[in-house]
C-alpha cells in the first residue's frame, strides 16, 4: 500500500502537538468511561485464557480487546479530539487568527 504524500505532510505538521492531543484523548477516554470498560474487557479475556489452562499474553489480550474498544470509543471523544487538530492546522498554516475567531 502506497503513503499519501499528503498524509505525510499533515503528520509531520502535526508532530509539536502529539502530546497535547493525546493528551486530551486519554483525559477524554477516562471520563467517558472507555477506560474501565476496556479494563474490564481485559480482565474478562485474561479470566477466560485461565480458565482455559492458556498462560495470558499480552498478544493475545491485545488480539482479543482491540478491536472491540476501538469501536467502543464514543463519537462525541472522537469528533472533539478532529476538531482540535483541525483547528491546529487551520492555524498552523493562517487559514484563521485565534484573535479574530473562526466561527
Amino acid at each position: 500500500m502506497e503513503r499519501d504524500p499528503n498524509m505525510i505532510y499533515v503528520v509531520e505538521n502535526m508532530s509539536g502537538n502529539v502530546e497535547v492531543f493525546n493528551e486530551l484523548l486519554r483525559k477524554r477516554l477516562a471520563e467517558s468511561g472507555w477506560c474501565d470498560q476496556v479494563k474490564l474487557m481485559c480482565i474478562e479475556s485474561i479470566k477466560t485464557q485461565l480458565k482455559n489452562g492458556q498462560t495470558p499474553k499480552l498478544e493475545d489480550l491485545i488480539a482479543d480487546v482491540a478491536v472491540k474498544s476501538r469501536t467502543m470509543v464514543p463519537a462525541a471523544v472522537k469528533k472533539e479530539l478532529l476538531m482540535e487538530m483541525k483547528k491546529h492546522l487551520l492555524q498552523k498554516f493562517g487559514y484563521y487568527d485565534m484573535k479574530m475567531g473562526h466561527d
